[in-house]
């Protein structure tokens, strides 16, 4: 039984409001799928919606519909309009005097095989048969549907724009080389002349696209010409009290964001009428068009004298009020109180229950508990569960078993329905699946993990950034504080690893361009408030501080740890901070590469790591300093220059009591096992979980050792060609292994080798 919401929203008298206007957008009449070429669902959706507008907010001054009236757009289609649609609307406002003006915005199916022209004709001719003899508003010869123009409604300024000059495929096909000046120029007009009219008033911008890089307006199908859109942010910008309202990306109304003021105005995020909502958890569209009159939502804003708005969120399949309404001046959106932005770092993660778990329903199906806010604020905040991340692991490689993980949407727009989620068709069994929530903001919650104890795990990331994120998302719950150290500088990232030991923090990777966005969402789930950045020069880059200020930590709260170069790093490393362990490691800068395994061992001892000059030889500083720490033990990793065979001299007359280690190895692969058997033997590491990580390359093995260091566990660095000497080296702890970590992507260890390793 649908509920009666008349009372759900005061009429304007009471409000106080002096303009109301319903939102709408993709009614799609027409649609069907892939094997139906018309169904009536659409219809009956739009339908319903009127009779819902006309219950709920009977003095409505106009419907704003933003475009893709029709999916195909033929004469069928057109026809339910002047047969079934318009009749209806009318019917609905029956006990009106004058019926509200509907306004029209043309959308990308619109253009198909019609033009603006005979878009305007067509609908005006229909306004002008079937609405006009029952009451309805004139704008000079506009009933509605001319576009690029401007209409006066109730004193608030409405501005259709519309993107496409002539023939739509023909614009697609010359997009570089389309001119939109003449669309910027009246917008510019129009706006200018609305302001002047009333400058206290919002002014309303219809467009059924939203200019690409506005949030939730991802794509550029049917703009107004290439690199366009910053200009027309850019002059918007100049007019706060513009709100952009735009369709086109089926948007639910429960994401927070169909309300933001990222770019210094209001952009609103219409939903769909008629059609399904892309973004709704992938049910099989033929059930969802069973569903008669789901997934049908909209808008309603009204307009108050003093140029302050509220905007209600609609549900009209189910005629209630999603969320509450919001009420904001859109002369102050370059406060930026609503943008997503802003939202995003107070937005939390969610979470998935303790009791959480992945099940085997039947052959091809798993069955996993949702994941929830963390706040009870969640709905508001956009912390639920967006979408999930989907991973369907190899038990041998802990490779997934598809080219790329799989995003779903959650079904959150019935979230208090069910509880759980069914997975078809992915394969695998329940114990191969790891599934990360991911909320409103891209903010990535904990995994949930199908086998809680897996016998391979798999750290690969698309890159050595992302790689870092896994490292962290599994090592860390929260943290005060965050490392970050250059992805690209082997031996100032390995220092960096000693410091995430002592301050037990996670070491995240910087590009050669700042934080990627993966690491950004990263510090905003960890919750860190202070930064410290490690090594070269671009960590001091203002783009590095901008994209920590993005995530939430202000630049007064960011520390800055470098040298000229990677000695004086590390000893500003060392005697920039306080509570090291009593072992410190000594790099032998001859060969860099055998100290790839030696970052779980930093941290853990929390044991600083200096370095030798690239002779072999130990500055006369690091001695100072090793001295000054009144260290127990000393490790010392690496080959004795042949030319420098005194290369520790400063060592030998230290406290006697004082252990000195030397660690060397033929090459790097030798070295790493070496200090693995050093580690198990000395009881400050285990090999119950062992770590491993190519030697090729060093941020996978350095990132993977804070993993490593965290739980007591070893890393051992191996590539193809190795695997024997690996394995033989491995045999004396093979009955107490448990786990396989593999840290790294496919490129840089391949199934075939992570397969053979395995058996």
């Amino acid at each position: 039984m649908i509920p009666h919401f008349a009372s759900l929203i005061a009429s304007k008298t009471v409000n106080q409001a002096i303009a109301r206007f319903a939102i709408v957008s993709d009614p799609h009449v027409g649609w069907g799928n892939r094997n139906s070429s018309f169904s009536s669902v659409p219809t009956q959706k739009t339908i319903s919606a009127f009779d819902a507008l006309a219950t709920l907010v009977p003095d409505l001054d106009a419907l704003l519909i933003v475009g893709d009236l029709n999916n195909l757009n033929d004469e069928r289609e057109r026809a339910e309009w002047s047969d079934v649609i318009l009749p209806a609307f009318a019917q609905s406002f029956s006990y009106r005097e004058m019926l509200p003006s509907i306004q029209l915005s043309m959308g990308n199916h619109d253009f198909w095989w019609y033009s603006q022209q005979r878009f305007e004709a067509y609908y005006g001719g229909l306004f002008e048969r079937i609405l006009l003899p029952l009451g309805y508003p004139v704008f000079g010869d506009d009933l509605g549907q001319r576009q690029n123009t401007c209409s006066i409604i109730a004193g608030v300024s409405v501005i259709k724009l519309c993107g496409e000059e002539e023939d739509y495929e023909k614009l697609v096909a010359n997009a570089a080389t389309h001119h939109y000046t003449w669309q910027y120029d009246f917008l510019k007009t129009a706006l200018s002349e609305a302001e002047q009219r009333d400058p206290s008033l919002p002014i309303i911008v219809m467009s059924h696209h939203g200019l690409p890089d506005l949030r939730m307006s991802k794509d550029t199908s049917g703009d107004y010409g290439r690199g366009t859109q910053q200009d027309m942010i850019v002059l918007m910008r100049e007019y706060p009290q513009v709100i952009f309202v735009s369709g086109h990306v089926h948007n639910p109304m429960t994401h927070p964001a169909v309300i933001t003021q990222d770019h210094g105005f209001t952009c609103l995020f219409s939903g769909t009428l008629g059609s399904y909502l892309s973004d709704e958890f992938e049910t099989p569209r033929r059930a969802l068009l069973k569903r008669e009159g789901a997934q049908s939502n909209g808008m309603i804003l009204d307009v108050f004298p003093d140029g302050s708005v509220s905007v209600y969120k609609l549900d009209f399949s189910e005629r209630r009020l999603i969320d509450s309404p919001v009420r904001f001046n859109p002369k102050k959106a370059s406060e930026g109180h609503l943008s997503t932005i802003r939202q995003r770092l107070y937005s939390q993660p969610p979470l998935f229950p303790k009791d959480a778990v992945i099940t085997q329903v039947k052959r091809d199906q798993v069955s996993f508990t949702q994941a929830i806010g963390k706040a009870d604020t969640a709905a508001d905040t956009g912390s639920f569960a967006y979408y999930y991340r989907i991973k369907v692991a190899d038990p041998d490689t802990g490779l997934s078993r598809r080219n790329r993980d799989t995003i779903i949407r959650s079904d959150y727009y019935r979230i208090a329905r069910n509880d759980h989620l069914a997975l078809t068709g992915y394969g695998g069994s329940s114990k191969d699946y790891i599934i990360t929530p991911y909320n409103a903001y891209d903010v990535p919650g904990r995994p949930l993990f199908g086998d809680p104890c897996p016998s391979v795990v798999s750290f690969s990331g698309a890159n050595r950034q992302e790689t870092s994120v896994m490292v962290s998302m599994s090592a860390f719950e929260d943290s005060e504080s965050v490392i970050i150290s250059s992805g690209y500088n082997f031996s100032d990232t390995l220092a960096a690893s000693s410091l995430a030991g002592l301050k037990n923090s996670p070491l995240l990777l910087h590009g050669q361009t700042g934080l990627a966005d993966c690491c950004i969402k990263e510090i905003i789930r960890l919750g860190a408030k202070q930064a410290i950045l490690v090594g070269d020069t671009l960590a001091k880059d203002t783009r590095i501080v901008n994209d920590l200020r993005i995530a939430g930590i202000d630049s007064s709260r960011v520390r800055f740890l470098a040298g000229e170069d990677r000695i004086a790093t590390a000893q500003a490393i060392y005697s920039g901070n306080q509570g090291w362990g009593t072992t410190a490691i000594i790099v032998n800068c001859f060969d860099l590469t055998l100290a790839g395994s030696v970052s779980p061992l930093a941290f853990k001892l929390k044991a600083p790591i200096l370095y030798t000059d690239d002779t072999g030889m130990i500055p006369a500083e690091t001695i100072q300093l090793i001295r000054s720490g009144r260290f127990q033990r000393l490790l010392i990793i690496g080959k004795t220059n042949p030319l420098r065979p005194n290369w520790d001299e400063g060592l030998t007359d230290f406290d006697p009591s004082c252990e000195v280690i030397r660690i060397q190895g033929k090459d790097r692969y030798d070295a790493s096992l070496l200090t693995m058997r050093w580690a198990i033997a000395n009881d400050i590491l285990t090999a119950k979980t062992i770590g491993i990580a190519t030697a090729r390359s060093f941020p996978d093995a350095i990132t993977g050792g804070i993993l490593q260091g965290l739980t007591g566990s070893v890393l051992v660095q191996c590539d193809p060609g190795f695997q024997e000497n690996l394995i033989s080296g491995l045999k004396s702890y093979i009955t107490k292994l448990e786990q396989i970590r593999y840290f790294g992507g496919a490129n840089s260890l391949s199934a075939r080798f992570r397969s053979r390793l395995k058996h």
